[in-house]
């Protein structure tokens, strides 16, 4: 069994395997959330219409599908991170996890895109078949990529390592997230029906049923490849000696995390920085959301500009992953990430309001730059609620004296998702009910491609008005980060310079050796010091 760094002796041997976590483990590592950030993508951008245009579902019963699957994800996603944390193996906590999800989670994948014929003129097997597929892929997901990412605080153990590593992560994610959606948009077009077969297909003007299911076959290639490099580039840290003398085997281990989960839930309630932290990302979280679920909808209908939605997409993508190195360099120079967060809030305001002001006859060279402005704001609020996690993380630990890495990301993961389903079922339900139309509907009722007033109206205020509403609640939590959290943790640590983590300055090098040195004299801050008790 290879030898793991642990907590308890940081020194020798274990000191410089610490350090070479910084190399090549990191880069692959982050390699793996190519596919992460391929599927999310996707997702967060095709399911609405495919399920709308392509399946045909019942525009309130897509909302249904969606919420019932985040729901899903939250009874799944923190068991999933207990079990993962009580777990030692010889292969360690999160790779058996990840291990065993990967084939199912391709599969279903490809499934979850595909619309079988015997489904298509009866909504309750639609609904069915839909509801159980995307219910299983949502399982196998989290199996993977709840314990996949619990691997940060082992892999990043400094304040700006952690921002380092997220930087890394976020660009190879967001880099999937580009291409993929990019390429989406073309493939699932790559099938057009002749003039002649118009009606042939429910209205639609290409075969989009087939289109999806060879775009969703091609893609399990990145996603399958870059799980593969990340799951070999995994080195963890084992559970605290304390774990392993009381709880000897791992059926033992995994029973006690079950035991404490609700316990470690509570504890995590009562943890102010956790509570802020959760709620600034739980509403970026669902503006966004409702922008890129009916972004596609939005152009093809409102716009009247189908054809420019890849390259939309591709802009808006492209903007995101370029400008988180803008951002780590503004974070690096000013050593807060809330006021970067604060900053990322005030641009997609602006971007949010532009959305409302667009209409067919607006230059499409407008609209894009507008994507470009929303993927400089997105890439700020995103990369700093992340990059702040394991920040609360090891508040946390020093406060209780307990590691959960896995249970605090299966909350983000469940509440991330939570919040693609407030907005699906926001979205569904307003459509449903000012007559959304199907391409079928459309075909057989008036032969044009069009919606009803009410239903463009929904179209425009779920990708402008509503994110904005939203996030403008984020200004007030941010200050209050700021002001309880971030002011007091910096002032606390420079009072113990040379002892803590960090000395703020821009070696990294420099601030793992100050960290390696407090964890030998065991003078790291408590959360009691800070006063987060």
């Amino acid at each position: 069994m290879e030898d793991r760094p642990t907590w308890e002796a940081v020194g020798g041997e274990q000191k410089s395997s610490l350090r070479s976590l910084r190399s090549w483990r990191k880069f692959f590592f982050a390699v793996g959330y190519l596919g992460h950030g391929l599927i999310a993508s996707i997702v967060a951008f095709f399911q609405q219409a495919f399920l709308l245009e392509v399946a045909q579902v019942p525009a309130a019963w897509v909302g249904n599908i969606v919420l019932v699957k985040q729901f899903w994800d939250g009874a799944v996603d923190p068991f999933i991170g207990a079990a993962s944390d009580g777990l030692d193996t010889r292969w360690g906590r999160r790779r058996p996890f990840c291990t065993l999800a990967l084939l199912p989670l391709l599969a279903l994948w490809v499934l979850q895109w595909s619309s079988p014929g015997w489904i298509h003129d009866n909504n309750a097997a639609k609904v069915t078949y839909f509801m159980s597929v995307i219910l299983l892929f949502s399982f196998f997901s989290s199996m993977f990529f709840v314990p996949y990412q619990a691997v940060i605080p082992d892999l990043a153990t400094t304040y700006h390592s952690r921002t380092t590593l997220l930087l890394g992560v976020r660009v190879f994610s967001l880099l999937g997230s580009g291409l993929g959606s990019y390429l989406w948009g073309y493939l699932i077009e790559a099938f057009p029906v002749e003039a002649s077969e118009g009606e042939a297909v429910d209205g639609m003007t290409a075969d989009y049923r087939r289109g999806y299911l060879s775009a969703a076959v091609l893609a399990t290639i990145p996603i399958g490849v870059t799980a593969i490099i990340g799951l070999l580039s995994i080195k963890e840290l084992p559970p605290t000696k304390d774990l392993r003398a009381r709880y000897r085997t791992c059926m033992e281990r995994t029973k006690r995390a079950a035991s404490s989960f609700f316990g470690t839930l509570l504890a995590l309630a009562r943890f102010a920085p956790f509570d802020i932290l959760l709620f600034m990302h739980v509403l970026a979280a669902i503006g966004i959301s409702l922008f890129t679920g009916n972004l596609v909808l939005y152009f093809k209908y409102v716009l009247l500009n189908e054809e420019a939605t890849s390259l939309a997409l591709l802009i808006l993508q492209g903007s995101l992953t370029v400008s988180m190195f803008f951002w780590f360099a503004v974070c690096s120079k000013v050593g807060l990430k809330v006021i970067s967060f604060i900053c990322g809030a005030v641009i997609l305001s602006v971007g949010f309001t532009l959305m409302y002001f667009m209409t067919e006859d607006t230059d499409i060279a407008v609209v894009y730059s507008n994507m470009a402005l929303l993927g400089l704001g997105a890439s700020a609020t995103s990369l700093m609620t992340n990059a702040m996690v394991p920040d609360v993380l090891e508040m946390f630990h020093k406060d209780k004296e307990e590691r959960h890495e896995a249970l605090f990301y299966g909350v983000f993961a469940f509440l991330d998702t939570l919040a693609m389903g407030v907005a699906a079922i926001v979205a569904g339900y307003s459509l449903q009910y000012v007559g959304y139309l199907s391409p079928y509907e459309q075909a057989v009722s008036n032969h044009v491609l069009e919606q009803p007033e009410g239903a463009l109206t929904v179209m425009r205020w779920t990708v402008s008005l509503c994110p904005l509403i939203i996030t403008s609640f984020c200004f007030p939590l941010a200050l209050f980060y700021f002001l309880l959290v971030e002011l007091r943790y910096k002032k606390m640590k420079m009072a113990h310079d040379g002892a803590f983590v960090a000395t703020w300055s821009d070696d990294s090098s420099d601030m793992e050796h100050h960290y390696i040195d407090a964890a030998e004299t065991g003078s790291l801050t408590s959360g009691s010091e800070l006063g987060f008790n």
